[in-house]
């Protein structure tokens, strides 16, 4: 709705203190593209995911890695990503 009114989803609920209004906005944010993204995820040029099942409460966002070797695969997979809209940065140790 924010989108197609061109405003802020705290003005549609007319939220007036700023800083209520900048969470409240963040929160929405944050749930839409999380939504929009999974909606993307294709497995075998199927979608993953149903728009209704993402409204659902029970839905969950993907755990990050926890395993180990999980975590060094997720890493290994980033350094092949570079060049390819990935960069790296350096950072310096003091």
């Amino acid at each position: 709705m924010s989108k197609t009114n061109h405003c802020r989803a705290s003005n549609l609920v007319d939220i007036t203190s700023k800083w209520a209004a900048y969470q409240f906005d963040a929160a929405v944010s944050f749930i839409g593209i999380s939504i929009e993204n999974a909606l993307q995820e294709m497995t075998k040029g199927v979608s993953k995911y149903r728009l209704s099942d993402l409204l659902k409460p029970e839905y969950k966002l993907p755990r990050p890695p926890t395993d180990k070797q999980e975590e060094k695969n997720a890493i290994n997979w980033l350094k092949m990503q570079v060049g390819r809209g990935v960069k790296v940065f350096k950072v310096k140790k003091e």
